[in-house]
């Protein structure tokens, strides 16, 4: 539908919604549309059991289980490579591990496709995200690439936004998109991809609801215009903790057009492609958490439904009984994983540091150390997925000066080399214990403490009753400098 705008609104803020545009005389009518709309990116949640332990240790299994000749089917829609059948099992490595990168990581690019009514498809590459599952620590951490960043196709001295990646490759070699996706993304992250997911995502309510519908910390709460039917209509999400189905987390991933949130800063995080991104990334965890739990998956009706519904939207570069067992070995020694997730956006590792606004009409991010220089953000990814609670949690750490020579110039040291974090001098207060990395906060900063630890050469020191240790309020993690 064509919008008719008045001469004295030469500018059409996109932030504003549909109704109040019509209200500032902005538009003659809201539109309305003659398709339905489109299933953007950020539909992709349904591969969530497509990450290392979820898609390993949970679905699959079930399936290969079963035997090669109801598993068929599935593998020829969905284009997995699996060797073997239930019988391989007897013949599995006698210690089977997931491929990994020269860090110990196991990194999956997970990329969502968008797709139209009426069979048409559209090959720009919405949703890109980055998980690695580092087994030292039992983590998975997630990192979105915004669509707008601003990127040197492979091979080519051609720029365009990271999302036509998909599209350039099929161009120039049908049935490369992706393989060119990936050696994008590795090129610009420094990080080595061992399997590679790409969805179609039409199944996307049919899985949640599948699972029963899904559970997520709605943070901040916002209401927006939503498209469906043909019209707008308003939607509302409450803060706190909503239990959606199917449709309402697709509305909750999907919604573009933000109109009130609790305050006006969440406004204008919610209105953007970045505050999207984090909403896809919620979503993600909630149908992991729903889905590691094994009861949900114990009905083996239910497992060929769920695969059934994602089967044709989903295709996988390999999966063989020993990723399988491998992933299985996981949730049964360690358990459930824990997770982190963040988006590539400028505020990436404190406000322009990374990256910045392009310096061209159209938006596009790009490196702040210029166009193609990703030396900082490659350094940035790195730090993350080796320790992710160290750049997501966001609190100080307190350094105290048990007699350490130099401690100025060792505190300046740790927060230059980790400038995303918050390092504080807590002084040189008597009775301070031998020099060491404490950990106060229990389990959500064991693992950064320990990886600051071995940074730093220094004992690890889980606190409890019968340590003595300054617990500043507000803070997980105390580091104490000695001789």
């Amino acid at each position: 539908m064509k919008l008719t705008l008045k001469k004295e609104y030469t500018s059409n803020p996109s932030h504003l919604d549909p109704l109040e545009k019509k209200e500032k005389g902005m538009i003659t009518s809201i539109p309305t549309y003659k398709k339905k709309p489109s299933l953007l990116g950020t539909l992709f949640s349904t591969i969530a059991i497509l990450l290392p332990v979820a898609l390993f240790a949970v679905a699959i299994p079930y399936v290969i289980m079963l035997g090669s000749s109801v598993l068929q089917p599935f593998i020829k829609a969905a284009n997995f490579t699996v060797t073997g059948n239930s019988s391989a099992f007897s013949t599995l490595k006698k210690e089977p591990s997931l491929l990994k990168a020269s860090n110990g990581n196991t990194n999956i690019l997970i990329v969502g496709i968008d797709t139209r009514s009426g069979g048409s498809k559209l090959l720009n590459t919405d949703t890109i995200i980055l998980a690695s599952y580092n087994p030292k620590y039992n983590e998975i951490s997630m990192m979105s690439f915004p669509r707008d960043l601003n990127v040197n196709f492979p091979n080519t001295p051609s720029y365009g936004k990271i999302n036509a990646t998909y599209a350039y490759g099929e161009i120039r070699k049908k049935e490369s998109g992706m393989e060119y996706l990936k050696q994008l993304i590795e090129s610009i992250s420094g990080q080595k991809i061992q399997y590679h997911v790409m969805v179609d995502l039409k199944g996307f309510t049919s899985v949640i609801n599948f699972l029963g519908g899904v559970d997520v910390n709605v943070v901040p709460g916002f209401k927006g215009w939503y498209p469906q039917g043909g019209k707008y209509v308003s939607v509302t999400f409450k803060r706190g903790m909503n239990h959606m189905t199917g449709d309402s987390a697709l509305q909750y991933a999907r919604i573009r057009h933000v109109y009130d949130a609790d305050t006006y800063g969440d406004y204008l995080a919610e209105a953007s492609d970045f505050g999207r991104a984090r909403r896809q990334q919620k979503i993600i965890q909630a149908v992991i958490d729903k889905a590691s739990k094994v009861e949900a998956f114990q009905n083996t009706k239910k497992i060929f439904e769920i695969m059934g519904a994602v089967a044709k939207n989903i295709k996988i570069n390999r999966v063989t009984p020993e990723d399988v067992e491998a992933g299985l070995n996981i949730l049964k020694d360690k358990g459930k994983p824990a997770s982190y997730s963040i988006v590539l956006d400028p505020s990436a590792g404190g406000g322009g540091r990374l990256l910045r606004r392009g310096s061209g009409t159209l938006y596009t991010i790009e490196p702040t150390a210029g166009r193609s220089n990703w030396s900082q953000v490659k350094n940035f990814v790195k730090d993350y997925y080796t320790s992710p609670g160290l750049v997501t949690i966001k609190k100080p750490i307190y350094v105290y000066n048990n007699g350490a020579s130099s401690f100025s110039s060792k505190l300046s040291s740790m927060s230059s080399r980790y400038y995303y974090a918050s390092f504080k001098s807590g002084g040189t207060p008597k009775g301070l214990p031998a020099a060491g990395v404490y950990n106060i906060g229990g389990t959500i900063s064991a693992s950064t403490a320990k990886y600051l630890a071995s940074a730093y050469k220094l004992n690890y020191i889980e606190v409890d009753s019968t340590v003595t240790v300054p617990k500043p309020k507000n803070c997980y993690i105390v580091i104490v400098l000695g001789k």
